[in-house]
């Protein structure tokens, strides 16, 4: 196939249009199946195009350190998770995780957080408005 390419400049304009027109159906099948569960569509274009289609990670070095100053208004039970996430320069989700929880609930104890939590999913899901806005669900 190659050579065929090399040596045939028709059919080689031929196979890139009908790359060009297959990818083109890939994407509207992505577009049509937005309401359902266009994933497979999407996968598949990452897969044959990646240079268009696929996931793009930024990797950012520097020779910076994170500062490990503690927050004054950080509660005394979660200055030792704060250090330890510090030092593990913020790569560990299950103490960032700790972090996240009482920034977003404000409250130390588990009990207290999911309580808080739990109050803060009713009150988001009484607030979703548009229904178009939600993201689809996953069967």
């Amino acid at each position: 196939m190659r050579r065929w390419i090399k040596q045939d400049p028709a059919f080689r304009e031929s196979l890139r249009n009908a790359e060009a027109e297959g990818e083109a159906k890939l994407s509207r099948v992505v577009v049509k199946a937005a309401t359902k569960d266009p994933r497979f569509a999407l996968d598949v274009l990452r897969a044959r195009y990646p240079e268009r289609w696929g996931k793009r990670r930024a990797r950012i070095e520097t020779a910076e350190n994170v500062p490990l100053d503690i927050p004054p208004t950080l509660p005394k039970e979660l200055r030792a998770i704060w250090r330890e996430a510090a030092e593990k320069h913020w790569k560990d989700p299950k103490l960032n995780r700790e972090l996240e929880i009482y920034w977003a609930t404000g409250e130390t104890s588990r009990p207290k957080q999911i309580r808080a939590l739990r109050k803060l999913l009713t009150d988001l899901e009484t607030e979703q408005g548009d229904p178009a806005d939600m993201p689809p669900t996953i069967n």
